[in-house]
C-alpha cells in the first residue's frame, strides 16, 4: 500500500471510533477494529494515494533515470525524504491537507462513518443471532478476527465479511438477506428428495451449506476451495455441476462466474446467488427469436478475456484450462522509499471454481459426458414434477427473497470511481454527478419498464456519490426495485418470478436435450471430417441444435472479445440464414433432401420473427447491413427462394424490406456495406431484381439518397469518411461498397444520377490504389495490404465484377483495373485463415467467379480463427467458419453459374 504509515495510522485512529455496544463483548469489538483499521486504510489509501502522491512529487529530490526504468528498488535506495513527508503528515501536515482539499476530507469521512456503522451493524447481528447461529456454530463461540471489504461497497459501504471464530471455523456474513440462497439450497434438496434410485447415482447429493437468513442480513458457512482425493471424486464434481447447471438455467440465473464458484472437493458450490430470476435482455419478440437458454448466461460457460501480455484468462467456471494469469491494474512501485510512483501492476488471479487433482487443475473435456449426464437428471425431474415445482407453496416461491439486477457491468462501476481519486477530481464536489452522466445515456435495459429507468438512473447517481458500487435488488413476487440503500425505483411488470414459472411449466425433453447439446458442443467440440467436400455440411446437420418452434440454430464462440458463446444468430455473415445457404446448396449438389430440410429449418425462427406482430423497428434492433443486418438477412431469404424453390420467401423479404425506412434513426447509421447502409441498399436491389414493385422502387431511391447525402465532395470525387482514420477502400467498409449500393440501385431504378455517384466513389478509391503493391491500403496502412474479401484487391475485384454486371457500359474502364485486382488475389500468399471474410476460402470463390484458374495455395485444407488457442471449436456460420467452406467447395464443383454469397450482382 502506498504511504502505509500514513494511511494505516489513519485507518486505525477512524476505527478506534467504533462505539462500545450492548450485549457486544470486547474481544469481538477488538477484533472488529483490528479488521476495519486495515480495510478503511485500503480504502483510504485507493481515493487519497493519488493526491497525497501529487504533494509528495513536489518536496522529493529529483529521481534518476533508474526509478523509471526499474520495477523493483535496488538495496539502500533512499527514503529519507518519504519518510520526512509521511512524519509531517502525521504531525499535523494531514489536517492542513484535508483543510486545503475538503471535498477529499469529506469522501474519506463519509468512508470512515459508513464503515464504522457496517462494522457496527455486523457486531449488532451476531449478538441477536447466536441462538439462530447455533446449526452454524455449535454454543456461543467468540469472534477472534474480521475481515472487511470483500466484496464491492453497497449501501452505504456494506460488503461481505469473514468472521473467524474461536474453533478455527469461519462464518460469512453478508449485510444482505440470503433468502435466494436459501431458496436455491432448498431446491437443490427438493430434488434430490424425488430422485429414483437411478439418477441418485448419476447424480450425487449436492453440497448445501448452512444459511441463515435475518431479513436484512444473513451468514453462510465459509467454503473453501479443496483438491478432489482421485479421479471418482473428480467425476462426482463434474456429475454435480451438472445438475447445479439445469438448475441455475431454470432460475435464470447469472454472474455464476469464476469468483462465486467454489472447488469445494468433490463438490461445487456456488457462494454468491443473488443473480436469480435475471431479467430479460431482449424484447418478448426478439427472445423468441433467440431462444437462447439462460444456461449461457449464468457465468458458468467460458467467457474469455484477452490479457494485455497475450495471454487470456477464463472468468466462466467451465472451459479450458489456461496458463496462470496476471490481470493488469492501477498500481504503485518503490513503495517506501524516494523513487514511489504509479505504474501498471500485474495482479495474479486465481480462480477457486475449477477442480484440482494431484496439485493440477482439471481439464474438463474428458469429464463433459459426466456433466451432461448430471444435466440430463435434474432436468428429468424438474420436468417430471412440474407440477408440483411451479404450486404457489412450491420450491419456486423464494418467499422474501431479493434479487439483484446488473444494470452495467460492476467493472465499468469501478472505474467510475477509481477515477474520482485523481487530483483533478478530488476536490470536486460535481465530479460523483459528472461521472454518473457519462453513463445515464444509454437507452433502458429491456427488462426495466420504461417508466422505470430514470429513478434507476437516479438511484445509479446517488449509490455513486457515496463512493458505492450501486446494486439493484428487486423482489421476484411483486416485481418491486430498490436500490441497495432501500429507497425505492418502482415495480417490475410482470414480475420475474412469473416468467420463471411460466418457464418451469412449458420445460419439455426438447430443452434437456437442447441445453445438454449445448454443454457438449461449448466444452467438448468434435472438428469436422476433412475426407470430402461434404463433409463440412455433414457436421453442420449433425450439430444443429432442435428449438421449441420447429427451428434449427447453432451455438459459435463469437470472435471479438471477449469471447462467449452464443446461438448463432440471425444474420448472413455470423448466423443461421447463412448456415441454411450453405446446406441448401450442398443438399441441391449432393441431392440430400435432408440438407434442405435443415435448410429450411434453420431459416424458420427468422421467418417467424418476420410475421410477429411485436417484432417492431427491426432496423433498430438489426441494423442495416449485409452481415449481419437487414441486407444481409434480406439477400439470404431471396438466395434461399431460389434454392429451396419457395417463392414464399421472397415474400418474407418483402416483408421485412418495409421495415427498412429509417426516417427516425437514419442519422446514427453507418455507411458502409457491412455493417451499414449500403448493405441495406444492395440487398433491396437485388430483392427488387427478383420482385420489382414501385415501392420497393420508392424505398430503395431514399435510401440510396440518404447513403449519398452522407458523402462529402473533393472535386470529381464523393468520399464517405469514416468516424475515425482515414477514407478506406475496399468493399466491407470502404469506397468500393459505396460504388457498389449505388450503382445496384440506380440501375435498379434507371436512376443516372446514382450510376454517377458511384463512379465518383470509385475516383476516391484510385486515389488510394498502390501501382507499386498492386494493391489498396488495408486500415492500419503500415503492414502489408490485405488481399480479401474484406480489405484489399480480393474484394475490390469482386466488386468490379458486380458493377461490370450492373452497368457495362458505365463501368467499362474498370475491366483493366478488375485484372490487376485478379492477379494480385491470385498471386497474393495463403492468409492462413479459411474463411469467407479473411481467409482463403473467399479469395477462391472471388476467382472462380471471375473465371480464373485457383492456385495450389488457395486449395489447401482449411484453418478456421477458432483453431487458434485459446480455443478449439470449429465455427458453424457462413463468412467465418463451416458453412463458408460448404459455400466454397459447391462453387468449386458447380463452377462460377450458381449463386455467391459474398455480393448480389458479383
Amino acid at each position: 500500500m502506498p504511504f502505509d504509515g500514513l494511511f494505516r495510522s489513519l485507518g486505525q485512529a477512524a476505527a478506534m471510533g467504533l462505539d462500545t455496544l450492548p450485549g457486544v463483548a470486547e474481544g469481538w469489538r477488538v477484533a472488529a477494529i483490528r479488521g476495519l483499521a486495515d480495510h478503511l486504510a485500503e480504502r483510504f489509501a485507493a481515493i487519497a494515494a493519488p493526491l497525497v502522491f501529487q504533494l509528495f512529487g513536489t518536496r522529493r529530490p529529483p529521481l534518476p533515470a533508474a526509478a523509471l526504468l526499474l520495477d523493483r528498488p535496488p538495496a539502500g535506495t533512499s527514503s529519507a525524504a518519504h519518510d520526512a513527508f509521511i512524519a509531517g503528515l502525521m504531525a499535523g501536515g494531514w489536517q492542513a491537507v484535508c483543510d486545503r482539499h475538503p471535498v477529499l476530507a469529506s469522501r474519506l469521512d463519509r468512508i470512515a462513518a459508513d464503515g464504522r456503522a457496517a462494522a457496527a451493524d455486523l457486531l449488532c447481528a451476531f449478538a441477536a443471532d447466536r441462538d439462530r447461529l447455533v446449526p452454524l456454530t455449535g454454543p456461543a463461540p467468540d469472534i477472534t478476527s474480521i475481515t472487511f471489504g470483500l466484496s464491492d461497497p453497497h449501501g452505504h459501504g456494506r460488503g461481505v465479511a469473514r468472521v473467524g471464530l474461536a474453533d478455527g471455523r469461519a462464518l460469512a456474513f453478508k449485510p444482505r438477506g440470503l433468502a435466494p440462497e436459501a431458496g436455491f439450497f432448498a431446491l437443490l434438496g427438493w430434488l434430490e428428495e424425488r430422485m429414483n434410485a437411478g439418477q441418485r447415482r448419476r447424480l450425487p447429493p449436492q453440497h448445501r451449506p448452512a444459511v441463515i437468513d435475518c431479513g436484512s442480513h444473513g451468514w453462510m458457512d465459509w467454503v473453501e476451495r479443496a483438491p478432489c482425493a482421485d479421479e471418482a471424486e473428480v467425476e462426482a464434481f463434474h456429475r454435480r455441476l451438472g445438475g447445479l447447471a439445469a438448475v441455475l438455467d431454470l432460475l435464470g440465473a447469472n454472474d455464476v462466474h469464476s469468483d462465486n464458484l467454489i472447488a469445494a472437493g468433490a463438490a461445487p458450490v456456488v457462494v454468491d446467488l443473488e443473480c436469480l430470476f435475471g431479467l430479460p435482455a431482449a424484447s418478448p419478440a426478439l427472445d423468441r427469436l433467440e431462444a437462447a437458454p439462460a444456461l449461457l448466461t449464468t457465468g458458468l460457460l467460458p467467457f474469455l478475456v484477452p490479457l494485455p501480455d497475450g495471454t487470456w484468462r477464463n472468468m466462466g467456471c467451465l472451459g479450458p484450462v489456461l496458463p496462470a494469469a496476471t490481470v493488469p491494474d492501477n498500481g504503485w512501485c518503490h513503495i517506501g522509499t524516494d523513487w514511489i510512483r504509479r505504474t501498471t501492476v500485474a495482479v495474479p488471479v486465481e480462480d477457486p471454481c475449477r477442480p484440482v487433482l494431484d496439485g493440477h487443475e482439471v481439464d474438463v473435456t474428458p469429464w463433459v459426458p459426466a456433466l451432461v449426464d448430471g444435466h440430463d437428471v435434474a432436468m428429468e425431474v424438474l420436468i417430471a414434477r412440474r407440477d408440483a415445482l411451479t404450486a404457489a407453496d412450491g420450491p419456486l416461491a423464494f418467499t422474501g427473497a431479493l434479487c439483484r439486477h446488473v444494470a452495467l457491468p460492476t467493472e465499468s462501476y469501478r472505474r467510475l470511481l477509481v477515477r474520482l481519486a485523481e487530483p483533478d477530481l478530488a476536490d470536486a464536489p460535481e465530479a460523483p454527478a459528472a461521472q454518473a452522466a457519462r453513463i445515464a445515456h444509454r437507452p433502458p435495459q429491456p427488462g426495466i419498464n420504461a417508466g422505470l429507468w430514470p429513478g434507476l438512473l437516479a438511484a445509479e447517481a446517488r449509490a455513486l456519490a457515496r463512493l458505492d458500487v450501486p446494486a439493484f435488488r428487486f423482489d421476484p413476487a411483486d416485481g418491486r426495485l430498490t436500490e441497495a440503500d432501500d429507497s425505492p425505483i418502482g415495480r417490475l411488470d410482470p414480475p420475474p418470478r412469473a416468467r420463471i414459472i411460466a418457464k418451469a411449466r412449458a420445460l419439455s425433453d426438447g430443452d434437456r436435450r437442447r441445453a445438454g447439446g449445448m454443454l457438449g458442443q461449448v466444452l467438448a467440440p468434435v472438428r469436422p471430417a476433412a475426407a470430402d467436400c461434404q463433409s463440412p455440411a455433414a457436421h453442420l446437420v449433425a450439430t444443429a441444435l432442435p428449438r421449441r418452434d420447429g427451428g434449427l440454430d447453432w451455438i459459435r464462440p463469437h470472435e471479438r472479445p471477449p469471447i462467449a458463446w452464443r446461438p448463432a444468430g440471425h444474420g448472413l455473415y455470423h448466423g443461421s440464414p447463412g448456415i441454411a445457404l450453405a446446406l441448401a446448396q450442398a443438399g441441391r449438389l449432393a441431392g440430400r433432401s435432408d440438407w434442405l430440410d435443415a435448410a429450411r429449418a434453420a431459416l424458420l425462427p427468422l421467418r417467424r420473427f418476420i410475421a410477429d406482430p411485436g417484432a417492431g423497428n427491426a432496423l433498430a434492433v438489426f441494423g442495416p447491413g449485409y452481415a449481419d443486418g437487414l441486407g444481409g438477412m434480406i439477400a439470404g431469404l431471396v438466395w434461399a427462394a431460389e434454392l429451396l424453390d419457395d417463392p414464399a420467401l421472397i415474400d418474407d423479404a418483402s416483408r421485412l424490406a418495409r421495415t427498412a425506412d429509417p426516417d427516425d434513426i437514419t442519422a446514427s447509421l453507418p455507411f458502409d456495406l457491412h455493417d451499414g447502409l449500403a448493405g441495406l441498399i444492395v440487398a433491396l436491389a437485388f430483392l427488387h431484381s427478383r420482385a420489382p414493385s414501385a415501392a420497393l422502387a420508392r424505398r430503395l431511391l431514399r435510401q440510396a439518397d440518404r447513403l449519398t447525402a452522407m458523402a462529402t465532395t473533393d472535386g470529381d470525387a464523393l468520399i464517405w469518411q469514416p468516424a475515425r482514420g482515414p477514407v478506406l477502400a475496399g468493399l466491407a467498409h470502404g469506397q468500393s461498397g459505396m460504388a457498389v449500393a449505388l450503382a445496384a440501385a440506380g440501375a435498379a431504378t434507371d436512376a443516372p444520377a446514382l450510376l454517377d455517384a458511384a463512379r465518383r466513389a470509385l475516383t476516391a478509391e484510385d486515389r488510394l490504389f498502390d501501382p507499386a503493391r498492386a494493391n489498396w491500403p488495408s486500415p492500419d496502412r503500415g503492414r502489408r495490404p490485405a488481399t480479401a474479401w474484406c480489405h484489399g484487391a480480393a474484394g475490390i475485384a469482386l466488386a468490379r465484377l458486380a458493377l461490370l454486371n450492373l452497368a457495362p457500359d458505365i463501368f467499362a474502364d474498370r475491366r483493366a483495373e478488375l485484372d490487376i485486382a485478379l492477379a494480385t488475389t491470385a498471386g497474393a500468399p495463403s492468409s492462413g485463415a479459411g474463411d469467407l471474410c479473411c481467409g482463403d476460402a473467399g479469395r477462391r470463390i472471388i476467382l472462380i467467379r471471375a473465371g480464373k484458374t485457383v492456385p495450389e495455395p488457395l486449395c489447401g485444407p482449411p484453418v478456421l480463427w477458432s483453431e487458434a488457442p485459446p480455443l478449439a471449436a470449429p465455427d458453424p456460420c457462413l463468412f467465418k467458419g463451416l458453412a463458408g467452406l460448404c459455400h466454397a467447395d459447391a462453387l468449386a464443383h458447380i463452377g462460377p453459374q450458381t449463386s455467391c454469397f459474398l455480393l448480389p450482382f458479383g
